[in-house]
């Protein structure tokens, strides 16, 4: 699908990379959070591609085209058969294997041979709009690049296109970026990331390479609508099937506990979906707003009740209870922070130690990573390690690959009673303290005289 002039298009390729290079220099010199306006130079697609064709009359024109099934022009946008000047007759394109007519099937050489039909020169002349989005990015960067593969692909969230291109593709990034808002007439920004996720509210740092600098988008996902600043909180579209997965496994008469609800992915579905009451909670100021904002969108606002809190004190105000707030009973408990979720689990134990022995036990949805052999008996042990005590696995499912020999998993497990009722004396034993030790019966009386 290369269709060029080899030695021409190279000169005009290493011309605009140089340019790129310094361009890609001057930009991180000034403001390297805004897109540099890189002019992409269009007049390197020009080309013309000279293939062969068949001249045939009309009435043959769609039984040979059947017969020629992978034998036909297969560029982007080019059609197989168009107008001859002879009204009677159409021409069908060939594509660039086909050299000489002994490479057509028998229908088509026993055609040729009464002259019915003729095998002829054809020349299409190219330009930028008559290339795919790969095929022209493959023409922008050096045969070595290319060789690793053309960097077209990026996570689609609602206008915005994201990439996480590796440090060899920055002389060309915005030249990758430009042909992305070009042949994706629904994509308006194009952002880059540009480092791991270090900070508290899951965000992570990215450089504006393209179009529209509003990241505010909106998109669809399991029937609802969600609002967010892509740049102020985090999403991760490729993880749908995940929070439909999950979202299943709830019924109407559930309450649902969600500790870091983020803009509401679990949340808001279980709640338009399948009708559950919700307790959503984010530190993250910005995810609590569009929290707010996306209960509101889908008209859910009254089985949602929102917090901006640490997770501890959520699950403590919640579950435990406060001086204003009876405890809460609730069904499952969803904890969606893979990079330390299972370090929150130490949460629950003794959360229920003045509750009723018949208070129901929820079930935790913990996610996780692992890189070791078997992650799946792994993402047990660590979560065993911060509960402090044993975990019969309902289920633990991988979702998927995040890096070569890292995985993203959810284990689910019922709270274990011993560890939901566990005596403020006994965790502190466990937890290496001593128990607080009661006040002798008379000193406690001689505490509320008064002097």
């Amino acid at each position: 699908k290369s269709c060029r002039d080899q030695s021409e298009n190279r000169e005009k390729r290493d011309s605009i990379s140089m340019k790129s290079e310094n361009s890609s220099d001057q930009n991180q010199d000034s403001n390297s959070n805004q897109p540099m306006n890189v002019l992409l130079n269009r007049e390197i697609f020009k080309t013309s591609l000279k293939l062969h064709a068949l001249r045939v009359p009309t009435s043959k024109c769609t039984q040979l085209v059947k017969s020629l099934k992978g034998k036909l022009v297969q560029q982007n946008k080019l059609k197989t058969v168009i107008p001859d000047l002879d009204p009677e007759k159409r021409i069908i394109v060939l594509g660039q294997k086909i050299q000489n007519s002994s490479q057509l099937p028998d229908s088509c050489t026993s055609l040729l041979k009464s002259n019915e039909i003729d095998f002829i020169d054809h020349t299409v002349e190219l330009g930028y709009d008559d290339f795919s989005a790969e095929d022209a990015i493959k023409l922008i960067l050096p045969p070595a690049l290319t060789e690793k593969g053309t960097p077209t692909s990026y996570e689609s969230v609602g206008h915005i296109a994201h990439l996480n291109l590796r440090s060899e593709y920055d002389p060309y990034k915005f030249q990758i970026a430009q042909i992305l808002l070009d042949k994706n007439p629904r994509l308006k920004t194009i952002v880059n990331k540009t480092g791991k996720i270090e900070n508290e509210f899951r965000v992570f740092p990215m450089e504006l390479l393209g179009g529209d600098p509003s990241l505010e988008t909106e998109l669809k996902e399991s029937k609802c609508t969600f609002k967010f600043d892509f740049g102020e909180v985090y999403w991760n579209s490729r993880l749908q099937e995940e929070h439909d997965r999950l979202v299943k496994k709830f019924k109407k008469t559930d309450v649902i506990f969600d500790m870091f609800a983020g803009v509401g992915p679990f949340a808001v579905p279980a709640a338009k979906n399948v009708g559950c009451l919700v307790y959503a909670n984010d530190l993250n100021p910005k995810s609590f707003h569009y929290l707010n904002e996306n209960a509101k969108i889908n008209k859910v606002e009254k089985l949602i009740q929102t917090f901006n809190l640490d997770a501890r004190d959520f699950a403590t105000k919640i579950l435990k209870g406060d001086e204003t707030n009876k405890p809460k009973d609730v069904n499952h408990i969803v904890m969606n922070l893979p990079a330390m979720a299972v370090e929150f689990l130490d949460v629950f134990r003794g959360i229920y130690e003045n509750s009723p022995a018949e208070r129901p036990l929820p079930s935790i949805h913990c996610y996780g990573f692992s890189n070791a052999p078997d992650p799946k008996a792994d993402i047990v042990v660590q979560a065993e390690k911060f509960l402090g005590g044993k975990i019969v696995p309902l289920d633990v499912h991988n979702v998927r690959n995040v890096a070569p020999f890292k995985e993203m998993l959810c284990l689910s497990f019922v709270l274990p009673k011993e560890i939901a009722f566990l005596s403020s004396d006994l965790k502190r034993k466990q937890e290496g303290e001593e128990p607080l030790q009661k006040k002798p019966k008379s000193e406690e009386n001689d505490s509320d005289k008064i002097e």
